[in-house]
């Protein structure tokens, strides 16, 4: 009963005019810890934040300590970010320096640590580094990948049985289509590669072969010409890899993933054209058969003064036949040696002053024309006009690649 007075005066004390009914909900929550305590239990964190939050202070034990709690958490996650964005700081410190960080957003909170997946980040780095089609740039990546796709057994050598696999499988056709012509194409590879003599083959035998090997596909035009007459595609295929500025240097890039390149970066779309390039690049790495020999014994015959007829021994090479011969003509002046220079004689001359050379300075020179591609050994060319002398060229194609020029 004294308490219950007590209460009465503390409650007279603090409420002259006794307990206010109907105030907010605020005043009730203070008034009445019990209950206080008891509605905070139920309500949700949320609930709280904005019950504690109101404009008037309100001292309850619950509210002080949600409000206490959304601090600490308020200051945890501030701490959280700071640390994240200082870890970050030096992982990114550490790509720059061959770290496994990838980032992946741009900013130091998508900052990702590859640790976990290192796969990830060398694919990342492969393809910051990786030389694109036309650069003129060696891709010893791609070249050591088509090394591995010959090495069946993964052992760092190519041996004679895999090379024989892949004669057989990748390379096929009328040229190694028995197991003779198999031994006799893995012999003419191995007696051309293995420079150690120790009949087996390791990549720096292969890679000091093919970049030889492509020295002669070292710009764009050579490659159109490669397209065009040895793998015998379309011109317009030719003018692609001609306008991308393709090189030998790109053929190990082309071929990977199956000549995924070919397709997105040269729009080749046709899929029969890729695996045809695909066939001829893996030949030429590979040093597969041959190119021919120049065609010899040429001879020439003055029809009438607008034609001539050609004619001459047909090239051979290995593995891979002759399938074409391309003749370019050219239009010089009188006394032009072929060169481009043409030259006058001075006929007024004594013992003492004999006869002199002098180059004019405009020679009427043309550039050089094909005018016959195919497979015969015979030619005849007619249209030539009269005033001018001509000079002829020609030269041998297979599956490989050329013969050198023989002047005519």
């Amino acid at each position: 009963m004294s308490s219950m007075n007590l209460t009465n005066k503390n409650t007279s004390r603090k409420f002259p005019n006794g307990p206010i009914k109907n105030q907010n909900a605020r005043e009730d929550t203070c008034q009445s810890q019990p209950e206080v305590i008891e509605t905070h239990q139920r309500a949700e964190h949320k609930g709280n934040a904005m019950r504690c939050d109101n404009s008037t202070f309100c001292n309850s034990l619950p509210c002080r300590t949600n409000r206490r709690k959304r601090f600490v958490a308020s200051s945890r996650c501030e701490m959280k970010q700071f640390f994240v964005c200082v870890i970050a700081a030096i992982f990114c410190l550490g790509t720059a320096s061959g770290g496994n960080v990838v980032d992946v957003g741009g900013t130091c909170g998508e900052t990702v640590y590859s640790r976990m997946n290192p796969s990830r980040s060398t694919r990342a780095n492969d393809e910051r580094s990786k030389p694109n089609i036309g650069d003129n740039v060696r891709d010893e990546a791609s070249a050591f990948s088509f090394f591995r796709s010959v090495d069946h057994d993964g052992d760092g050598m190519l041996e004679p049985q895999e090379l024989g696999n892949f004669l057989s499988e990748s390379i096929g056709g009328s040229a190694f289509d028995t197991q003779a012509e198999v031994e006799a194409g893995v012999n003419k590879v191995m007696e051309k590669l293995d420079r150690d003599h120790d009949s087996s083959l390791d990549k720096s035998d292969v890679n000091a072969y093919f970049w030889v090997q492509l020295e002669s596909l070292l710009n764009a035009d050579e490659v159109a010409d490669w397209v065009i007459y040895a793998v015998q595609l379309p011109e317009y295929l030719g003018n692609i890899f001609r306008e991308n500025s393709v090189t030998g240097y790109d053929f190990p890039e082309l071929i990977e993933n199956g000549g995924e390149a070919m397709k997105t970066e040269l729009r080749i779309e046709q899929s029969s054209f890729r695996r045809k390039l695909i066939w001829h690049i893996k030949a030429c790495l590979l040093g597969v058969g041959s190119t021919p020999t120049v065609p010899t014994k040429i001879k020439h015959k003055l029809e009438s003064f607008s034609t001539v007829s050609f004619s001459w021994d047909k090239s051979t090479a290995e593995s891979f036949p002759v399938h074409s011969y391309r003749i370019q003509r050219r239009a010089v002046g009188l006394h032009d040696d072929g060169d481009g220079t043409r030259k006058v004689v001075n006929s007024h001359h004594t013992a003492d002053s004999p006869s002199t050379v002098q180059p004019l300075s405009s020679p009427p020179t043309s550039e050089w024309v094909t005018v016959y591609v195919g497979g015969e050994c015979e030619f005849v060319d007619s249209g030539l006009e009269l005033g001018h002398n001509y000079v002829y060229r020609a030269q041998a194609w297979n599956s490989i690649g050329r013969s050198d020029w023989v002047t005519v």
